[in-house]
């Protein structure tokens, strides 16, 4: 499963780093720690769900709360890696 999805996803994602950090659109970052780093985004807010409905209350799995998620990593996502985060809206 690792070398059928995992190993092609981070070539392509390598590749799109490279291409972002050589134009100048996005900053010079480490590509393997990037990738890891964007990677937890998704991941640990799913490890930790449980936790979070105990702490909030609230269903870490509903339609408005994944929502927000997505937006709210974008958002990181875009701040930490375009140069001009703004532009790139």
């Amino acid at each position: 499963m690792i070398r059928e999805h995992s190993v092609p996803l981070k070539k392509q994602l390598v590749a799109l780093l490279e291409r972002g950090m050589r134009s100048g659109e996005f900053r010079r970052l480490d590509k393997g720690h990037t990738i890891v780093s964007i990677a937890g985004l998704a991941a640990h807010y799913f490890n930790i769900a449980p936790a979070l409905r105990m702490i909030t209350g609230q269903d870490p799995y509903s339609k408005t709360n994944l929502a927000t998620r997505k937006a709210e990593v974008l958002k990181f996502i875009r701040y930490a890696l375009f140069r001009d985060p703004e532009a790139a809206e």
